[in-house]
């Protein structure tokens, strides 16, 4: 992990194959001298030259990872106009309102051919959704773009996210230039499992289920939740139960439970474990399969793998589940090391971290004479501890806390497991359980939906910093520690560690809190500003919810702001510092009268030369301005030598106060 991260942080491209040869050399050799006389000192600096191996095989598997390191990598002959491609279908296309969504492996380009690369292709409709199977070769004419960076603060990184997925240029393809070349292609396991993926979304949306019900059998039993509304994402995570709709440890492991179970049925003396063992493995890797090897499923693949196996050959004991869970993270990332930036990946692997560590715990303050008691407590008790550890990765990355999460739980995980169930039965043409399906759908979503409230079911806006992360982090690994040691060493690094915590947090409020600033957003064909006025903050836009949650929000979250102040306000001044907000034309006279020092240009409000002569020192376009109007504007500055900034090409633009 520590090589991973210094590669992604280094953003190196330094091929360390021989130091890596070097360390295994040191190592062997380490290895037979501590065989002959092993001293206290030879021990610490064999584990030392293991560690340094392990990094370094860390930061080579990301080295081999990046496709921009192969030579046939087809981005080294894309250039800046349209060009003739030809590319096959790596993934089920995601439908939205214009066009199709689909990850297209490319195999030629121009002249060039046996390419390797994948690039994300938005297709214009009208299109047969059913031409765009995983496998189908298609030949296009299009020419290929680098996505953008964020063009506003703290706001999602789309270009990371794809470029840690290896993929480093989308492309706009119009349906004309569109051939579909073939669709009948050599038999690959990969897409094997797509189109059973696809079989099986279709099996739903064909059967007597409502839309929502179809998108949730869907969701569960295969992962595909590209097309469920993102409201009714929002409501699950609010609930604290948005994992039941990407498959993950929890329906492996109802799967391999019941596959357990009838196994169990059928071979009762065990005297077949072998045949046992190979079905149990069939299937987990099928399903695995189907999911398209999400790493959430491959982490209890592998895990339920091993555990299957120590149950049928070897003396397995639950001791052994926190080694089986280490083994699977490390082949996981020995195969895909930027997945440790994966979200599933980190709230899998935390999620069974704090199962393991802290379940136990929990589960035994309650021992009641009666087993439903007790089997509530158990569910409750998992639950607990799995957000114990998870609590710092997704205040992280999610800034809200679920407050019905438990309650949640407890109703919407065994309803969704009856769904499982049912949807199996659909799939095996069984269609007379659609009402029961529909029926346990409404539930689930009447249930999300009460706790998808600000006022009573959920925390949001938390000011949770990479600071905090760590420091919960450390936290919580301390509390673990002083529970189980019980010494004052580690009562004495809990107490520092949140004294330290809340020092840095007391620190950093009061520097936000004190601040003056403007700021200006960019938001495609809207504008948006805001005036931060010391502990206040005045938000001038009328944004969608979802635009200011996308664009806006993340930064609110960062100025330590839960509730901002709606206010309409064109004129700042701030002692020596003016900025005049330009809406309209009919604004126009104020510039001379005010002679601002920023003036901001909106909704192609148009300005002459005259303008120039009242003293602007800085000149601001927003996204709310069509690319003429700016062209427009850029030019005149350029006459007038005025510095000019586009919020289209360099974002958001701050103004200290």
């Amino acid at each position: 992990m520590a090589g991973i991260l210094i590669y992604s942080c280094a953003k190196s491209d330094l091929n360390l194959l021989y130091p890596l040869l070097a360390a295994i050399c040191v190592l062997i050799l380490l290895y037979f001298k501590n065989r002959k006389s092993s001293s206290q000192h030879s021990r610490w600096l064999y584990l030392f030259v293991s560690d340094v191996f392990l990094a370094l095989a860390g930061f080579y598997c990301c080295y081999l990872h990046n496709i921009k390191n192969n030579a046939d990598y087809f981005g080294k002959y894309v250039n800046s106009t349209q060009q003739i491609w030809v590319g096959e279908i790596k993934d089920l296309p995601v439908a939205k309102e214009k066009f199709y969504k689909v990850l297209i492996e490319v195999k030629s380009l121009g002249n060039q051919e046996h390419l390797c690369g994948e690039a994300l292709v938005y297709l214009k409709k009208p299109l047969k959704v059913s031409d765009l199977r995983p496998g189908t070769i298609l030949k296009l004419q299009s020419a290929f773009i680098g996505p953008k960076p964020p063009l506003n603060p703290f706001e999602f990184d789309y270009k990371q996210f794809l470029e840690r997925k290896n993929i480093f240029y989308t492309s706009f393809v119009e349906t004309e230039n569109i051939e579909l070349i073939n669709t009948e292609t050599g038999f690959s396991l990969f897409n094997f499992g797509l189109n059973i993926k696809q079989k099986i979304k279709n099996r739903f949306e064909s059967v007597d289920l409502s839309l929502e019900a179809a998108q949730l059998c869907t969701a569960l039993l295969t992962g595909y939740d590209d097309e469920i509304n993102p409201e009714t994402i929002n409501a699950f995570a609010h609930s604290g139960t948005l994992h039941v709709l990407s498959v993950s440890g929890l329906h492996t492991g109802i799967l391999y439970g019941i596959i357990v179970f009838l196994l169990g049925l059928i071979d009762r003396n065990k005297k077949y474990k072998l045949l046992q063992l190979v079905v149990i493995v069939l299937a987990l890797w099928f399903f695995a399969l189907i999911t398209g090897f999400s790493p959430p499923v491959l982490r209890a693949v592998i895990m339920l793998n091993f555990i299957a196996l120590g149950r049928f050959y070897y003396s397995y004991s639950s001791e052994h589940a926190i080694n089986i869970l280490a083994v699977s993270a490390f082949v996981i990332l020995l195969f895909n090391p930027l997945l440790i930036y994966d979200t599933g990946f980190l709230l899998s692997y935390s999620a069974v971290a704090g199962i393991l560590f802290f379940e136990p715990g929990i589960s035994a303050l309650v021992n009641s004479d009666y087993s439903l008691v007790n089997k509530i407590w158990k569910l409750t008790s998992v639950s607990l501890a799995a957000q114990i550890t998870t609590l710092p990765i997704t205040l992280y990355l999610f800034h809200q806390f679920p407050l019905w999460f438990i309650f949640s739980n407890l109703i919407v995980i065994p309803l969704c497991g009856v769904l499982m169930l049912l949807g199996f039965m659909v799939l095996i043409k069984l269609s007379f359980v659609s009402a029961l399906i529909n029926f346990f759908a409404s539930v689930i979503f009447y249930c999300i939906h009460l706790t998808d409230s600000r006022a009573y079911g959920y925390i949001d806006t938390i000011d949770f910093g990479l600071k905090d992360l760590i420091l919960l982090s450390l936290f919580i690994i301390s509390m673990a520690a002083f529970i189980r040691r019980r010494t004052y060493v580690y009562a004495s690094a809990l107490a520092v560690l949140i004294i330290t915590w809340q020092f840095i947090s007391l620190f950093e409020v009061v520097e936000k809190k004190s601040s003056s600033q403007l700021g200006i957003y960019h938001v495609n064909k809207q504008s948006a500003l805001d005036f931060k006025n010391g502990n206040k903050l005045f938000f001038d836009s009328d944004l969608t919810n979802r635009n200011y949650n996308y664009h806006v929000k993340p930064n609110h979250i960062f100025l330590n702001y839960p509730d901002v102040d709606s206010l309409s306000f064109d004129y700042v001044k701030s002692g020596k510092i003016s900025f005049l907000k330009l809406s309209s034309v009919k604004l126009s006279p104020l510039i001379a009268f005010l002679k601002p020092d920023y003036l901001m240009v909106t909704n192609n409000s148009g300005i002459n030369e005259t303008c120039f002569h009242s003293g602007i020192k800085m000149m601001i376009a927003d996204g709310s301005n069509t690319y003429s109007t700016v062209k427009k504007l850029k030019t005149l500055c350029n006459k007038f030598s005025v510095p000019f900034h586009s919020t289209y090409e360099k974002g958001y633009y701050q103004i200290e106060l």
